[in-house]
């Protein structure tokens, strides 16, 4: 857990679980993109006192899994339990449980997935060499210049050179990543990552790569670095999350999507979208 002394003496790094990182104090990119979206979403899922518990999506599972088993592979028996696939419910799945001690429960099917991903990756030109004399799963701390707001990032992999995000995506072909670093704002996941490090570190010009990992068959890998406007867009963007964050705080109040009545008209891109769906060619 982070400690009251500690969030004095910021910038720092430390070893805590994804859980408590989470669970933590401080701004990270999911809560940015929020506010953004919609502060009062951020409020609702961070700050709503009758806000219900999160439960674990199939994709996040899936790259948690992913990502203990690449980049902390010391871990991974010590968090998953393999077993053959058992119906939950029923009393095998309870001697499971109790066998497992605390274990997330996992089949061997999906073990096989993770030793092919791992194949995969190994067999990438580029990939291979990445995941090497580096530190996993850092957590990093530092207060804002600006707006003195607590920031955090935990970058998946550091190195002295780099730093790694593993990515499961259903494409990771270069256009179809394109589009999802934009949707999801993986370019202000980048930039907070690199402006953490500098924090802790003071070192500058550190490449961001997003190994991006398809979880099926045939298991395609790519590896993508974020290029230079990327970056200044992401310190743009994450600034700008925080400058509302400060002001809903301060104010406590936490704006919708639209306060008052206004006009609106059809999405021009979408209706010519729609249109050209007819046009012969």
């Amino acid at each position: 857990m982070i400690t009251e002394e500690q969030l004095k003496n910021t910038p720092f790094s430390c070893d805590i679980s994804n859980e408590d990182y989470h669970g933590g104090p401080g701004l990270s990119n999911s809560g940015i993109s929020l506010l953004l979206d919609c502060p009062k979403k951020y409020w609702d899922k961070y700050l709503n006192p009758d806000k219900p518990a999160q439960e674990q999506t199939p994709s996040l599972r899936l790259g948690n899994m992913v990502h203990c088993f690449l980049l902390e592979y010391e871990e991974f028996y010590k968090r998953y339990f393999v077993a053959p696939k058992t119906r939950k419910g029923t009393k095998a799945y309870d001697e499971l449980v109790l066998v497992a001690g605390g274990r997330e429960i996992i089949d061997v099917e999906e073990e096989d997935t993770l030793h092919k991903i791992l194949k995969a990756v190994n067999e990438h030109k580029f990939a291979k060499h990445i995941l090497k004399h580096g530190h996993a799963e850092q957590s990093i701390f530092w207060h804002d210049s600006e707006t003195g707001v607590l920031c955090k990032t935990r970058p998946d992999y550091m190195t002295q050179n780099y730093i790694v995000d593993v990515k499961t995506t259903r494409s990771a072909s270069w256009e179809d990543f394109g589009k999802s670093i934009a949707n999801y704002g993986y370019h202000r996941q980048a930039a907070l990552a690199l402006v953490g490090r500098e924090a802790i570190s003071g070192l500058r010009d550190t490449n961001f790569i997003n190994l991006c990992i398809e979880p099926e068959r045939p298991f395609i890998v790519s590896a993508f670095v974020m290029d230079d406007d990327a970056i200044k867009q992401g310190i743009l963007e994450y600034k700008r999350g925080l400058r509302i964050f400060k002001q809903c705080s301060e104010e406590n109040y936490w704006p919708v999507y639209v306060e008052e009545l206004e006009e609106i008209s059809v999405n021009q891109r979408f209706l010519n979208n729609r249109r050209n769906q007819y046009v012969s060619s």
